[in-house]
């Protein structure tokens, strides 16, 4: 997961460094929290002031990525369980 903000107030940027002061904070909060329940997740994330316009732009970008095997173990081990309970077979 890749979290791109680009902000900024052009008249001040004592507003535009809290603005991205707390854009960071909440953003690390929520990254934190997320790696703490799926520890295999890979996040980025890059905040950068804009000081001589006025910006606002959030990108998130995200890749999942699936193992053929995996999916194939896991389709083998449920026909295995559903022969197993009978659920194959017809009833006569």
């Amino acid at each position: 997961l890749n979290l791109f903000f680009t902000g900024g107030i052009k008249d001040d940027a004592y507003y535009t460094a809290m603005l991205c002061g707390y854009v960071y904070s909440i953003s690390s909060a929520l990254i934190a929290k997320l790696i703490t329940k799926h520890n295999c997740i890979n996040i980025y994330q890059d905040i950068d002031p804009v000081y001589n316009q006025d910006a606002l732009d959030l990108t998130l970008k995200c890749l999942i990525q699936i193992s053929i095997l995996n999916v194939l173990s896991a389709v083998i081990s449920a026909k295995k369980q559903y022969k197993e309970l009978g659920y194959g077979k017809a009833n006569k």
